[in-house]
């Protein structure tokens, strides 16, 4: 039998990393990720403001047109500048009496893309349809989007134009 002094060596598996081995793959997903920032960053990072800011219309969009169904007044997206160089939209309601109330807004469109719209407003009815065709071009270094909103129909089509 062993003296109770004397320590026998463990044979259970190591389980996790050493902070070595730890501080090697951290250093080496860094570098590749740099790499690929620097590789892809121009084309891929560069644009996704122009992107989110699409997706931003093209959410408040909807939210007039859901916001026409369920109140049954008509509602739109107001935009604010010169057709050419839209700096920001609301959502609003156009009560029956005419006048207008802002929904949600004003949401600012930051300068480093363009956003152009062939009209000033895009309108919806108690439906959901749109009331007449709405375009808005979202240009930026590398890419663009469109948001297309149909008339007499419930579709917004928003997509990256090649």
């Amino acid at each position: 039998m062993i003296p109770p002094t004397i320590r026998q060596k463990s044979t259970t598996a190591r389980q996790g990393l050493s902070l070595l081995e730890l501080v090697v793959v951290i250093t080496l997903l860094g570098i590749f990720s740099a790499a690929a920032a620097t590789r892809f960053g121009r084309d891929i990072l560069g644009d996704v403001g122009v992107r989110g800011g699409a997706r931003m219309l093209s959410l408040a969009i909807l939210e007039a047109q859901r916001g026409a169904i369920r109140t049954g007044d008509r509602h739109a997206i107001e935009m604010n500048g010169s057709i050419s160089n839209v700096t920001s939209f609301s959502v609003i309601r156009i009560n029956n009496d005419g006048s207008r109330q802002v929904v949600d807004g004003p949401h600012e469109f930051p300068s480093d893309y363009r956003v152009s719209t062939n009209s000033k407003a895009a309108e919806f009815n108690f439906e959901g349809n749109g009331v007449a065709s709405f375009v808005a071009d979202f240009v930026g270094p590398h890419r663009k989007w469109r948001i297309t909103v149909q008339p007499l129909t419930q579709m917004i089509d928003c997509r990256e134009v090649l």
